[in-house]
Parts: structure tokens; sequence; C-alpha cells
């Protein structure tokens, strides 16, 4: 299984990810997760872009098997509030690194 973590608002960079995963996996699963954590303070959250209609119809287009879209709660379950996940902020690759830890066998979130 190929996964590759994205925060959404998908562009020709993660097709590339996608293709390159195909060509190393039977099956390919991109992860659609806006992640909190990765957001420094004064970094804003909520004004990310997000666009779930197009990122499905690109996940097809790429060819993507799975697309994964968790809630927060299905990565950071013991967490209550958006800033909860990393308060400080742990930077992409430490933050990154929790999605594949509330990956489906635990938390089914949704996929499409």
């Amino acid at each position: 299984v190929g996964v590759v973590l994205t925060m959404g608002y998908l562009h020709a960079g993660h097709g590339a990810l996608v293709r390159a995963a195909r060509e190393h996996s039977a099956v390919v699963v991109v992860t659609l997760f806006v992640n909190p954590a990765q957001f420094a303070p004064g970094e804003d959250f909520a004004e990310y872009p997000r666009s779930e209609e197009g990122d499905l119809a690109l996940c097809r287009e790429y060819g993507a098997d799975v697309a994964w879209i968790p809630e927060r709660t299905d990565i950071y379950p013991m967490e209550s509030g958006p800033r909860d996940a990393g308060a400080a902020g742990t930077g992409t690759f430490g933050a990154s690194v929790r999605v594949p830890v509330g990956m489906p066998d635990r938390n089914p979130g949704r996929s499409e």
C-alpha cells in the first residue's frame, strides 16, 4: 500500500506523488487532512484552502484507489480543541507522522 499524505487542496505535485506511489504499490491511498499541528502560532488554520469535492475529483484523475478523509478526532482522539494537538505547532514532519498512526485500521474516518 502506497500512502500519499496531503493536507488537501491537491495540485499537480500531488498527482506526481500518486503516480510514483502507483509504480511501487498495488493500492494507493491519499489522505486529505488539514492538520492543525502543522500550523505555527499566528498561522491561520481556519484560512487554509479546502476543496473536498475538487480533491476527490483529482484523486480519481491521478489514479488513487482510496481517499481517506479523517476527522481531527480520528488523528487526535484525546484532544478537544483545534490547537490542542500541537499547541506550539510541531512542524510539518512531526505533525505528518501522526496521520499514519491514525489510519483506518484503528480509526475508520471516512473513505471515498
